[in-house]
């Protein structure tokens, strides 16, 4: 880090000192809205993941709340997002409404300076089933560690889709087992919902994809530290081999800046701005990933999966480890290399009766089962938490 970079980090620190320690206590200091809900993904990237699902089952329920939507680029495709006061991440009016709403649903860490009032509700929802390890289990970060414990000691209540999954949050989190709310995760409802499927289905028509094709969706997880993530397989041999029969959908992951990687338009639609990809996985014929935990809500599809842990030894050993076995949990066969892949795009109907008992036990085993959509019943909780 060179003089000027050290400058401008420094002068960010003093802007998010004066934004989170004394704007935001000031405040604070204001009457608190009992009706007000703020929605937070990644950090405003993008109208999606649970908080989401969750918003959009309130507005078909006409709950009676005021919402606001924290997003730096909204899309003008989201009709919903009409309802709700938007603003950007980490600006004046972010930090307002967070000291005055009552409830807040977020995906992923908060700044621990902002420290929820103690009236109001801070609900995480997460935005993954863990099969890599994740916050304290991550080996080294001490850095960030003590930040994802600040933030998470502000909880008040914790989403965990399966049983199975609470002793490893708890864990990852340290938190204690009352703040875990057995939910399942409101962004699977689209694959039972009529509502949601008919809404994606109107926004996925304008991909333009051709109709006599089978979809691929290619969906690798996020390493750390990644700026430019470059494919980790021969693209032309790929094309060569599959563009006849398919198209391959590229879905990067939010933090990947770049991709290393370009061409072949009639074969690959790099589709990571999508800002929504449980829509994608409905168009989807074949997913393939690695260590995703997309491969868990792909599961509930019933539709064949492909792992690709191009580089297994090094990601295990150096970067995260996993909290699983993962040969034994993955519901589909493994490629080693580009060769594989195309020997196994080729047999979709092979993979689906080979690995249709494994991709059932994992929808089921990872993904709590609900009566009615995970969403709506959150939904409901909020209406009657918020009644006199």
């Amino acid at each position: 880090m060179n003089i000027k970079q050290k400058l401008y980090w420094l002068l960010k620190e003093i802007v998010y000192f004066l934004l989170y320690s004394v704007l935001y206590r000031v405040f604070c200091l204001l009457p608190l809205d009992r009706r007000k809900i703020v929605f937070q993904t990644f950090d405003g990237k993008s109208f999606s993941d649970n908080p989401k699902y969750i918003y959009l089952y309130l507005l078909k329920l006409q709950a009676d709340f005021r919402y606001v939507w924290v997003l730096n680029n909204p899309s003008p495709d989201e009709p919903e997002l009409a309802q709700a006061k938007l603003v950007r991440f980490r600006t004046l009016a972010y930090i307002w409404q967070l000291a005055t709403a009552k409830y807040w649903i977020i995906n992923s860490h908060l700044n621990p300076r902002l420290k929820p009032r103690q009236s109001t509700i801070y609900i995480q929802t997460w935005h993954g089933i863990p099969l890599k390890k994740i916050a304290l289990d991550i080996p080294g970060q001490d850095w960030q560690k003590a930040a994802w414990l600040k933030d998470a000691a502000h909880w008040t209540y914790f989403l965990s889709p399966s049983r199975k999954l609470d002793k490893i949050f708890c864990g990852a989190f340290a938190l204690p087992e009352h703040k875990i709310l057995p939910l399942a995760y409101p962004r699977n409802d689209i694959f039972s919902d009529p509502y949601l499927q008919q809404r994606a289905q109107q926004r996925l028509a304008k991909l333009a994809l051709p109709e006599d094709k089978k979809v691929l969706l290619y969906a690798p997880t996020f390493r750390d530290f990644q700026g430019t993530f470059k494919l980790p397989f021969n693209l032309e041999s790929l094309a060569a081999a599959l563009q006849d029969k398919y198209v391959l959908l590229l879905k990067m992951h939010p933090n990947i800046k770049k991709l290393a990687g370009d061409g072949y338009r009639d074969f690959i639609r790099n589709v990571s701005a999508y800002p929504d990809i449980q829509e994608l996985m409905l168009v989807a014929d074949i997913l393939i990933t690695d260590y995703s935990s997309v491969l868990f809500d792909f599961a509930l599809s019933g539709k064949p999966i492909i792992l690709y842990p191009y580089d297994y030894e090094s990601y295990a050993r150096d970067l995260r480890g996993f909290y699983f076995d993962y040969e034994q949990v993955v519901p589909g066969p493994l490629a080693q290399n580009t060769a594989d892949l195309i020997n196994l795009c080729r047999q979709p109907e092979l993979i689906s009766r080979q690995y249709a008992a494994k991709i059932q036990e994992i929808a089921t085993s990872f993904n709590e089962v609900c009566a009615e959509p995970a969403g709506q019943r959150l939904a409901e909780l909020l209406m009657k938490n918020s009644q006199p």
